[in-house]
């Protein structure tokens, strides 16, 4: 078997041949992804406080979208992996998504109970 290297203009004909990203920008597109989604949920939970402390206000719709992008999220990584604890993750999450979503639409928005006059 001979061992055959590879001089630069196949290295570079190599490597504008090929269409799809390459390993490196997969790389960022994945990091990217995981800081914007970290970024999402601590979004959206300093928007529940400012809800219950500022307006008085209920926060389920924002847990509604919290738990439903968690639930989202740790399907994609069980489907990839098919780890036991990402599928109980996943199922605790959308308990929790489904309970907000009932709250959401069943129960009153305000904290502070007004006075009939």
């Amino acid at each position: 078997m001979e061992d055959k290297q590879m001089d630069r203009e196949e290295i570079l004909r190599y490597a504008a041949e090929q269409d799809g990203p390459d390993e490196r920008e997969e790389h960022y597109d994945l990091t990217s992804t995981d800081d914007a989604y970290l970024i999402g949920q601590i979004l959206c939970s300093v928007i529940a406080l400012i809800k219950i402390f500022v307006f008085r206000k209920k926060p389920y719709d924002i847990f509604a979208i919290q738990f439903g992008a968690e639930t989202a999220y740790i399907y994609k990584k069980w489907k990839a992996l098919r780890r036991k604890k990402h599928f109980l993750a996943m199922v605790v999450y959308g308990i929790l998504f489904i309970l907000t979503l009932g709250c959401l639409f069943a129960g009153e928005d305000d904290l502070v109970k007004k006075n009939d006059v």
